[in-house]
């Protein structure tokens, strides 16, 4: 017999490698259809914790908690899908309170700046606002643990927590680094994901932060009135919107299309659990062409938002303005346990399609007019990182909160004296942008929303389509 040559000797290797990885596969897949050998798998999961149980010397990190919680969370990050994961009993709460569109909080938002947590805003009656806390101040400690290295989910979760329960809070003010202790009581805060605004030439701005199970309730009223006002163009704002509740934004497409249309469609591995929803006109508020439409979208825009805007899309209801959208196609499930415990499981089960039956997972959807970033040239970005470096504007807005013309003026004469010789659109862009950091709600600035701006030449006839 010949011996193999180097290339058959591969061919051989990899032949052998099938069979057997194949055999391996199909006798495994075959095995785990077996409930014996399943009930083996579980039987060693408990023999591997009464190990760790009675041999680890650690009886701190070994409880029964910590190793069936972890057990758990390895068994959901195994399906490698980001989707699908485990809520512990704190994760469960907060999931319930967000999608409830209220929850006991302190009512301010917080950024991230030079290493510490700074507050942006304070929202009006809220605690933060009673207590006196001021935009820019810095937090470091909650309750007397420090926070500045804390994750913000962490940092969420230390200041959130029951109705009327007390939280104290540690901040340095200014540039001298006061320190100063409040003790706040965590209230309900009142839902604050719609915001309404008029516009010149009578265009409507709605803003909606996220799809909760009460948002078409809140949309509902807010296009009623703006309805009774004869309003000329709405210009609705998803940009930064993750998602949230499916049948509420099913609502919502509905408040804007005409009866017996498809708003979207939902597939299964399950048959029994395909879906297809239509449209009724009973429930539709602005149908069809009744009033133009503009969608502003951008590659925060995830999931429920991602059906408004597909349904839009399709049906050729509204224009899509902005950048491509994030492209989450999926439906999650919650189940809670069926035990004593306030924990659930979050599972992708399914997968959504627009009306024409588009899937937009891991692809999401191009805008019909769409918005790029502005083009900075090579000097642009030169003086962009001095400006930065700098930090010229912070000082400056803060002693300028209003930003008149000549105080703009007086910027653009600050930053030369430095050597920043960026273009003055630019200059005030950044100046702008430092403003805005600290301000609640929508900006309603179309000099600098550049997206909003093109929204509202839209709907008022100034550009097309195609322009």
């Amino acid at each position: 017999m010949k011996p193999l040559i180097r290339k058959e000797r591969i061919l051989w290797l990899s032949l052998l490698v099938i069979v057997i990885f194949s055999g391996y596969c199909g006798s495994g897949h075959l095995r785990e259809e077996n409930p014996e050998v399943r009930d083996e798998y579980m039987s060693l999961l408990k023999q591997a914790y009464h190990h760790v149980r009675k041999r680890f010397p650690d009886r701190s990190i070994t409880t029964s908690r910590r190793l069936i919680y972890s057990a758990i969370d390895g068994a959901f990050n195994s399906l490698g899908d980001p989707h699908s994961s485990f809520l512990s009993e704190r994760d469960f709460s907060m999931l319930e309170r967000s999608m409830g569109g209220a929850f006991a909080g302190l009512g301010m938002s917080l950024g991230r700046r030079d290493g510490y947590y700074i507050i942006l805003y304070t929202l009006a009656k809220s605690p933060a606002r009673k207590a006196k806390l001021h935009s820019r101040d810095r937090l470091i400690e909650v309750d007397g643990r420090s926070v500045k290295d804390a994750s913000f989910p962490k940092l969420v979760s230390l200041l959130r927590g029951k109705p009327k329960s007390k939280v104290q809070l540690t901040v340095l003010r200014g540039d001298n680094d006061q320190r100063i202790t409040v003790t706040l009581k965590r209230e309900i805060l009142g839902p604050y994901e719609v915001e309404v605004r008029i516009l010149k030439n009578n265009i409507a701005y709605l803003h909606l932060y996220q799809f909760s199970n009460i948002s078409s309730e809140r949309v509902k009223e807010a296009l009623l009135r703006l309805k009774a006002k004869n309003i000329k163009g709405i210009i609705f704002d998803l940009r930064n919107n993750p998602g949230g509740e499916l049948n509420n934004a099913l609502y919502i497409i509905n408040f804007f299309l005409g009866g017996d249309k498809r708003l979207a469609s939902v597939r299964s591995k399950v048959k029994s659990d395909n879906r297809s929803y239509s449209s009724d006109s009973r429930i539709s508020i602005f149908p069809d062409n009744s009033v133009p439409l503009a969608v502003l979208a951008n590659n925060r825009s995830a999931s429920a938002s991602e059906m408004f805007i597909g349904a839009m899309q399709d049906h050729k209801r509204g224009v899509i303005i902005g950048s491509k959208t994030y492209g989450k196609g999926s439906v999650q499930i919650y189940q809670s346990s069926r035990t004593s415990l306030k924990v659930a499981f979050k599972v992708t089960q399914a997968k959504w399609y627009t009306p024409k039956g588009r899937t937009i997972d891991h692809k999401g959807l191009i805008p019909d007019i769409p918005v790029p970033e502005p083009n900075y040239t090579l000097e642009d970005r030169y003086y962009i990182s001095k400006l930065l470096k700098s930090r010229i504007y912070e000082g400056f807005v803060k002693n300028h909160p209003k930003l008149t013309k000549s105080e703009i003026k007086e910027f653009v004469k600050l930053a030369r004296s430095k050597g920043i010789r960026l273009r003055k659109k630019h200059l005030i862009h950044f100046l702008k942008a430092e403003k805005y950091l600290f301000r609640p709600g929508p900006i309603m600035d179309m000099s600098f929303d550049r997206v909003l701006r093109k929204a509202h030449r839209y709907l008022t006839g100034q550009i097309s389509k195609n322009s």
